[in-house]
């Protein structure tokens, strides 16, 4: 790279020149952002009322209950892939050395999974009253009934 003082004068002006077009791409840009923020900002505003009625009449416990199982499984299986690549690359990516990774992750898993399997069969499980009333309420609530919150005094519709 040169020294600033061998640039010449016509050099000089060019770089003065695309530095004030990024100047005024970035300034573009800044005001763009503030549009598509604003109208975003609208759309959300103007649409609330169908995104309540519509969207948010479930319950949400059946939304977000299959987030806490698959999303903790999911974050466990890409932990572990990427220690296991971490680990593959550190050791010099040999084939061999994968295969016993691998083969010991699967010795490890399987069995896990099995005596986990069985100790969930074999267990004896008692239901919670209360969260069937929370839903309940929360089902009373979402469609606009009348509920004094998570009592017995909730009706059970089967």
């Amino acid at each position: 790279m040169s020294n600033p003082s061998e640039l010449s004068p016509e050099r000089l002006v060019e770089i003065a020149a695309e530095i004030k077009v990024i100047y005024e791409s970035l300034d573009v840009t800044k005001h763009l952002s503030v549009a598509a923020t604003t109208i975003l900002i609208y759309d959300i505003i103007s649409t609330i009322d169908d995104e309540i009625n519509l969207v948010y009449v479930w319950i949400i416990a059946n939304r977000i209950s299959l987030f806490y199982v698959w999303g903790s499984i999911v974050v466990m299986w890409i932990v572990t892939a990427t220690l296991i690549v971490r680990v593959w690359i550190i050791y010099g990516k040999g084939r061999w050395f994968l295969v016993g990774i691998l083969a010991s992750f699967l010795v490890i898993t399987v069995p896990s999974i099995i005596i986990h399997e069985v100790s969930l069969m074999t267990a004896h499980w008692i239901p919670n009253p209360g969260v069937l009333y929370l839903l309940l309420a929360m089902n009373a609530h979402a469609k606009g009934l009348p509920s004094t919150g998570c009592d017995h005094s909730v009706p059970i519709h089967v």
